[in-house]
């Protein structure tokens, strides 16, 4: 995959922010992740796109692929909103864009930073991971390493313990793996596998963890999501929002840029300018 070198960075270990872009009018942080396939991250094309905001962007999952330990979602967004305070542009307004399952994390950042910054949050075509999010990935990443499928281990009690669980059972299917391939089983390459496997697992558990709680009231989010979708919020406390459709087709990669144009419509550079002849529609849960 190719990815923007970024222009500058800032971070405390592990956490790191880069900037793709520049620009002269309010930032764009974007919260999204290297998928494991070759699709191009939201927050490159959006980095591409403009000429005007200047984007940055944090991939918590790469983030935590560095540091072994469990992090609550509470932590990470902490974390993230006090680097940006401190080292991220000064400026009174920004926009924060939360795509897929990072949605969560950044309504939490965005909640922090809301204080002292006037936030604009978009949502695009948000995802909230509960138990049996976690425990298909599980699954999935097992089934990756040729493992036997299995259901994740408990969750609600401890999630930490829970993902040390999962962390020894795929390193005994990534060891297995290796053997059966010929590999070194202590080659840097499989470290760094696991490495990003725990990372996700972790992430999505701290996401499922917080998914009872009630979210925070303010900043109200924009849920971008296409035509013909429901927007994907969780049941959890009265929750106010605006939802914008848009046209790009569901199956089509982040990396589009329709997608990224019509983020980019809803930053704080074009406030007013609609994605469609259709108004928002204003839903409450």
């Amino acid at each position: 995959m190719k990815r923007i070198r970024p222009m500058t960075s800032f971070g405390r270990f592990p956490l790191t922010i880069d900037q793709l872009s520049a620009g002269s009018a309010e930032p764009v942080l974007v919260v999204d992740f290297i998928d494991f396939s070759t699709a191009r991250q939201l927050s490159q094309t959006l980095g591409n796109r403009t000429e005007d905001n200047p984007v940055y962007c944090l991939d918590p999952v790469s983030d935590l692929a560095r540091d072994s330990a469990y992090w609550p979602l509470d932590a990470l967004a902490e974390g993230y909103a006090d680097l940006w305070l401190k080292s991220g542009p000064a400026g009174p307004r920004l926009t924060v864009v939360g795509y897929c399952s990072a949605a969560a994390l950044s309504w939490t950042i965005a909640a922090r930073l809301a204080d002292q910054v006037a936030t604009r949050l978009l949502l695009v075509q948000p995802t909230w991971p509960d138990a049996q999010f976690v425990s298909t990935s599980f699954g999935e990443l097992r089934a990756n390493l040729g493992g036997e499928p299995s259901a994740a281990p408990e969750l609600a009690a401890d999630p930490d313990q829970a993902l040390r669980q999962m962390q020894r059972l795929l390193r005994d299917d990534l060891h297995l793996m290796a053997e059966r391939a010929g590999m070194d089983p202590t080659s840097p390459t499989l470290d760094e596998l696991m490495d990003r496997y725990r990372a996700w697992l972790s992430f999505v558990l701290a996401g499922s963890a917080a998914r009872a709680r009630p979210m925070p009231t303010r900043p109200r989010p924009t849920i971008l999501v296409t035509a013909d979708a429901e927007p994907c919020v969780p049941d959890a406390g009265l929750l106010t929002y605006d939802i914008v459709r848009h046209s790009v087709p569901p199956e089509a990669p982040t990396g589009e840029t329709g997608l990224a144009d019509a983020v980019l419509a809803h930053t704080w550079q074009n406030p007013a300018r609609p994605i469609s002849s259709s108004a928002p529609t204003t839903q409450s849960t």
